[in-house]
């Protein structure tokens, strides 16, 4: 019977896959890159994010406020209406109309241009996201099928040793594989 159960379970092993102890460590430590990597990703992302907003206030700031004053100014006559209008009352009544009118069309632009930008990041950090959950779930069932096989192993080498069976001495599957293949060849 004892016999039956060592060639039983030798018939088991040499058909299974082995690990190395260190395997599973590794992959362990390959999901704590991973877990590195996606936050490095991340902070990336947010100095991406952080660079076009300042690029966006730039160009408000010097491009396209001043072309808007520029051509309001000219369309409503501001400086008749305003600088040279000796009725102080009218004149900051038009002023204020103006920066009014001005204020409203540069928050309007700033929401576009931002509203852009944060829709195409939330497109960027959903895409990121999904990547790395697929990473980290083929790594965590990679990690748990390497333990698996690693605990039959474990589980195969202290039935053997528990049996007085050296598997160093046993004929490993490829070298009867290969005699077997000298007989019928």
């Amino acid at each position: 019977m004892k016999n039956l159960l060592i060639c039983a379970l030798m018939a088991l092993t040499a058909a299974c896959a082995h690990v190395p102890k260190e395997t599973s460590q590794l992959s362990g430590e390959v999901g704590g890159m991973i877990a590195s990597a996606k936050t490095a990703h991340y902070n990336l992302l947010d100095e991406y994010e952080r660079e076009r907003r300042e690029r966006i206030d730039d160009y408000m700031h010097h491009t396209w406020i001043p072309r808007l004053i520029g051509k309001m100014a000219e369309r409503g006559e501001l400086w008749e209406k305003t600088c040279k209008n000796k009725n102080t009352l009218d004149a900051v009544m038009e002023l204020r109309d103006f920066v009014l009118a001005a204020a409203r069309q540069i928050t309007a632009k700033r929401k576009e241009l931002t509203d852009a930008l944060d829709e195409s990041m939330a497109e960027l950090r959903e895409s990121v996201r999904s990547h790395y959950d697929l990473l980290e779930r083929a790594n965590s069932t990679v990690t748990r099928n390497l333990r698996s096989v690693r605990a039959n192993d474990d589980l195969t080498e202290n039935l053997l040793k528990k049996n007085g069976v050296d598997p160093q001495k046993l004929m490993p599957l490829k070298d009867v594989s290969r005699k077997l293949d000298k007989l019928f060849n």
